[in-house]
């Protein structure tokens, strides 16, 4: 990630750097800081166009460079955001791929 053309690394301490980029539905946007808190912005994302417009706040452009890879270059509240992603498939999340439990007879130790 980058903010205004500074490389940002990956460091919990840093508030400014996301370590998450969340869009679970086509009209909201959500960037998980390092510390996990959540910026929720209400937007429109548009795969034909390829853009993602943050209400009045900022908009992306998308470049999906393989099948896997988003590229995410715009502005943000005044700052000028490139971000490289990566896809997280949501069967590798614990609680879709094991299943809930209200229940457990043994302990779970990941």
């Amino acid at each position: 990630m980058t903010i205004n053309g500074v490389e940002r690394a990956p460091l919990v301490t840093d508030y400014e750097r996301w370590r998450r980029v969340v869009i679970q539905n086509p009209i909201n946007v959500v960037f998980w800081r390092m510390d996990d808190t959540a910026l929720t912005y209400p937007g429109t994302v548009d795969l034909a166009a390829k853009t993602i417009t943050l209400n009045e706040k900022g908009a992306f452009t998308i470049k999906q460079l393989a099948a896997d890879r988003l590229v995410l270059d715009g502005t943000l509240e005044g700052k000028t955001l490139h971000l490289e992603t990566t896809y997280f498939d949501r069967d590798r999340f614990l609680l879709v791929n094991r299943g809930f439990h209200w229940i457990q007879e043994l302990p779970f130790n990941r």
